[in-house]
């Protein structure tokens, strides 16, 4: 492979870029619970609290294990099944209409 000896550092640089997402979303989830359980409440989803400590502490977890390289795929296949759902929940833009649709 031409490149292979630069494959190690870019992986590592994807996997920092891509992890930064899920850390700051879960710091963020950690730092303001009220906030985040009220946001979460307001789409009908039981034990907002609950579902948002959760949901913080998962984004975390899994961010660091990506950057820190550990059980990359299952990582990833975690964060995929998680996201699913989510995505489904908080950015469908079904009823939304202009700006609103526009951002999710």
């Amino acid at each position: 492979m031409l490149f292979a000896r630069y494959a190690d550092p870019v992986l590592l640089v994807g996997r920092t870029l891509l992890a930064a997402i899920f850390v700051a979303s879960g710091l963020m989830k950690l730092v303001a619970p009220t906030a985040t359980a009220a946001y979460i409440a307001s789409y009908g989803v039981p034990m907002p609290m609950a579902a948002g400590v959760a949901a913080g502490v998962l984004e975390l977890v899994a961010g660091l294990l990506l950057v820190a390289g550990v059980q990359t795929r299952w990582t990833a296949i975690v964060l995929a099944a998680f996201l699913g759902p989510v995505t489904a929940i908080f950015h469908n833009p079904c009823g939304l209409s202009g700006a609103e649709a526009q951002l999710q």
